[in-house]
């Protein structure tokens, strides 16, 4: 419950499910066990569907101006 509420508040929650070496990142049809287990704990929230991050979103504006989102897997889409 507080973690929804603080969604709902603009709050941002990062995950990582260290699958992306196992299959691409995809909340289609396809899914990992992680990815799975991410979308069952989540479930129960209003959380809007996860999209690629646009060009002009703000954590390319964070802290540092950046160009991609290093990171375990260099050129991997990040989704928020």
């Amino acid at each position: 419950a507080k973690i929804d509420a603080y969604m709902q508040q603009g709050g941002t929650v990062l995950f990582d499910t260290r699958d992306q070496d196992a299959a691409a990142i995809s909340f289609d049809n396809s899914s990992t066990p992680a990815n799975a287990r991410l979308r069952d704990i989540l479930s129960g929230m209003n959380i809007p569907a996860l999209e690629p991050v646009p060009n002009d979103h703000v954590l390319t504006k964070a802290f540092y101006i950046l160009q991609d989102f290093p990171g375990r897997f260099r050129g991997s889409q990040l989704w928020v």
